[in-house]
């Protein structure tokens, strides 16, 4: 563990040329083909799973090699977005704990917004600066006549 927390800070400062002969040959060829294709896809699956599986050096490499492809491809900018989750309704029928805010269909703070509300809140959205709206919500008997309004609307 020791060798790892002193060894994985150095990364950002690393190349790829420095790191890549103290990677393993299984993870080196698998680094390699992706930064010459910049494009993980071309990995077959025993790949993904050695690159999944990765310590010590490898995980190095691993680490530089991402850097190095996130570098070559979209550079040292940072952006965002400005996002408002938008929970159609909090009426849920299965109880999976996934989230704090469900509710039984008959409980007292349980709502299901109308297609105007969704409207209104997108706007609302809008005008204070987001520029990316997600819709969710529950999993309700509900949601499926919901779904088919919005296809037709």
């Amino acid at each position: 563990m020791a060798w790892q927390v002193a060894e994985l800070e150095k990364f950002p400062a690393l190349t790829w040329d420095e790191i890549a002969p103290q990677a393993s040959v299984a993870v080196r060829t698998a680094l390699e083909r992706v930064l010459e294709t910049q494009d993980g896809a071309c990995l077959r699956d025993e790949q993904r799973y050695v690159l999944a599986n990765c310590d010590h050096a490898d995980l190095l490499a691993l680490l530089v090699a991402a850097d190095t492809l996130r570098r070559d491809l979209v550079g040292n900018i940072v952006t965002y977005v400005v996002n408002r989750n938008i929970n159609f309704t909090n009426i849920c029928f299965v109880g999976c704990k996934f989230c704090a805010f469900s509710r039984g269909p008959r409980e007292a703070d349980s709502y299901f917004h109308s297609l105007e509300d969704m409207g209104r809140k997108s706007r609302e959205a809008w005008e204070l600066g987001a520029t990316e709206v997600c819709i969710q919500g529950c999993t309700s008997t509900r949601f499926l006549r919901w779904k088919s309004c919005m296809a037709w609307n």
